[in-house]
């Protein structure tokens, strides 16, 4: 018996919750529902993300050395990609330290900005950046200077503001 009131329950909130994702409907169900109950999602804003991180690199003792960026994903995605995606846990790997670098350098002092080169944050995105400068460059002993920065557009790089500047670093 009690399972039958479960299954009416999450039945009935669940109606309700579909319901209340109609715009006229939306209005007579938000009079009912004093405690807020229902939930309302809206999957759209008005105004998407329009910021992204991007990170990117640049060879310090070159002659007009652009910034190049270091693209998250791998490029065209095969078919069978919404089932089985093994590049997500490094696309995970590169936003998150990117994320986690930024927090740790805003939680230093300013006598100890220094110490985020020790950061294993820093460290997994230095070595990231210099071997996609080594192999991109076809050298190995190269300097190179990494930057996360925000952009306006996901399809090309527009730059809005930089974020976290690395120091120079020769390998």
């Amino acid at each position: 018996m009690m399972l039958v009131v479960v299954i009416v329950i999450l039945v009935l909130f669940s109606v309700i919750s579909v319901l209340n994702q109609i715009s006229p409907i939306n209005k007579t169900l938000a009079k009912l529902d004093h405690l807020r109950l229902w939930p309302s999602y809206s999957f759209f804003a008005p105004k998407p993300m329009v910021i992204d991180f991007r990170l990117v690199y640049k060879l310090v003792d070159t002659q007009n050395s652009e910034w190049m960026e270091i693209p998250f994903t791998s490029g065209t995605a095969p078919l069978g990609k919404f089932l089985i995606h093994p590049d997500k846990y490094y696309v995970k790997g590169i936003i998150d330290s990117c994320s986690l670098l930024m927090y740790e350098y805003g939680e230093l002092s300013k006598e100890k900005k220094n110490y985020i080169q020790a950061s294993v944050h820093y460290l997994n995105l230095l070595v990231l950046v210099s071997d996609k400068a080594q192999k991109e460059n076809g050298s190995t002993d190269v300097k190179v200077q990494f930057a996360i920065v925000s952009s306006e557009n996901k399809d090309e790089l527009k730059l809005q503001q930089i974020n976290f500047l690395s120091l120079s670093h020769q390998f």
